[in-house]
């Protein structure tokens, strides 16, 4: 799993340094107007794929709260 989740990763990063220099040449963009929209991409995809996989692979979180330790 970890295998191919580093495969993508390491094959869309190229892609989009290409394409973000590309959109700095071509259209005269800010860099801070790129990092926005990109977060607000990553952030969607997240909230996309998070409740998929959560409940696909059933995952159980338990708080054990003898273990917190407040000082």
């Amino acid at each position: 799993m970890y295998t191919s989740i580093a495969l993508i990763r390491s094959l869309t990063f190229p892609l989009e340094d290409t394409f973000v220099k590309q959109i700095f040449s071509d259209d005269y963009l800010y860099p801070a107007n790129i990092q926005f929209d990109r977060g607000l991409l990553e952030m969607i995809i997240l909230l996309i794929i998070t409740p998929i996989l959560w409940f696909s692979f059933g995952l159980k979180l338990d708080f054990i709260s003898e273990n917190v330790h407040i000082k």
